[in-house]
């Protein structure tokens, strides 16, 4: 889900992949400790309250990896695919 895009809102991808909010966290904790994802929080333009939103996006590390691992799945594929 993250390739084309430069961010998404942390809501967004929850919604996407139908994951609850801890789900998702653990999971992109483990990508950012991979290296392979970042987030950043702001303040949401929605809210007149503190919360932020948290935006997700690929690092290059991580672009590269998916790339490395599509291209793999791609080479496996018959030529028909």
């Amino acid at each position: 889900m993250l390739r084309p895009l430069a961010e998404a809102d942390f809501a967004d991808v929850r919604a996407a992949l139908d994951l609850s909010d801890a789900h998702l966290s653990k999971t992109l904790r483990a990508l950012v400790d991979l290296g392979y994802v970042s987030t950043t929080k702001q303040p949401s333009p929605e809210r007149a309250d503190e919360r932020r939103t948290t935006r997700v996006s690929l690092t290059p590390l991580g672009r590269a990896v998916f790339d490395a691992h599509f291209a793999a799945l791609r080479a496996m594929a018959p030529p028909d695919a």
